[in-house]
């Protein structure tokens, strides 16, 4: 519910109409059910913080958010998916560079490997392109 402009209390519910257009005012009633001192039905405090809210969400639009912002989740774990995934390539080029050359083998650096491997620069490429999630 919203605040009261004048007091700063929560507001209630005073009318609602054609199921788009609700109400809200401080009515001025105590936890008892009758008017708090120095407030009657309709005073000025009443009026002065009387506020309408009008909704007239489109159910349409509103289901294309909802599935916009599930297929924005779906991109941003995909994204941290792939994210994982070049990272583990990255360190599998590394720990076999070492295992060669502890075996006494000669091959190029993980860097150089990394640099030229299709699959890491293609998946680099993707991510770069900033995707946006939000």
């Amino acid at each position: 519910m919203p605040e009261c402009p004048v007091c700063g209390d929560e507001m209630s519910i005073q009318r609602i109409f054609s199921r788009t257009h609700i109400v809200y005012a401080c009515a001025g009633e105590g936890d008892d059910g009758y008017f708090k001192t120095g407030r009657t039905f309709a005073d000025e405090h009443y009026l002065k913080s009387r506020v309408t809210v009008v909704d007239v969400s489109d159910p349409d639009v509103l289901a294309l958010l909802k599935e916009l912002e599930v297929k924005d989740k779906r991109i941003a774990e995909l994204t941290d998916a792939l994210t994982q995934m070049i990272n583990a390539h990255k360190t599998t080029i590394r720990f076999g560079h070492e295992r060669i050359t502890e075996c006494g083998g000669d091959c190029d650096s993980p860097e150089k490997m990394i640099s030229e491997n299709p699959d890491i620069r293609m998946a680099e490429a993707v991510l770069r392109a900033g995707i946006k999630t939000e």
